[in-house]
């Protein structure tokens, strides 16, 4: 573990975190189970539909349906299609799909590379 990152990011602030993931329901954050479903079914877009009661066919063709209409595979990796920003006018490029388990340590990464300011940087000194 890095002591750096201890020391930035409580686990209250991990479990606050969470909540807030697995409340929002953004299309490019997943659960382990759901990203691996939607791999196996873009790397077998013919494959038949698994489960031997109609409901577990009905989900799984449910999940091979969702991830061949909104998303990609690309090197291994998911992404979600790239789509129509309506805002904007433009055409938004495909986004990275990743896990619950795996965003607060990418976002966390992310911020601590950035050196934004947190418990463990020095005071701000303004240039002048």
């Amino acid at each position: 573990e890095d002591p750096l990152r201890e020391d930035n990011w409580t686990q209250q602030d991990e479990k606050d975190f969470d909540r807030y993931v697995k409340d929002n329901k953004c299309r490019f954050i997943l659960t382990a189970s759901t990203r691996s479903l939607y791999k196996y079914h873009l790397e077998n877009p013919t494959a038949k539909v698994r489960g031997t009661t109609a409901k577990e066919r009905q989900n799984d063709w449910n999940a091979k349906s969702a991830a061949i209409a909104g998303y990609l595979l690309q090197d291994g990796q998911i992404y979600c299609q790239a789509e129509w920003n309506e805002t904007t006018g433009k055409m938004e490029p495909p986004k990275y799909v990743t896990t619950y388990a795996d965003t607060f340590a990418i976002i966390a990464a992310a911020h601590e590379n950035l050196l934004h300011f947190s418990r463990s940087t020095p005071s701000f000194t303004p240039l002048s």
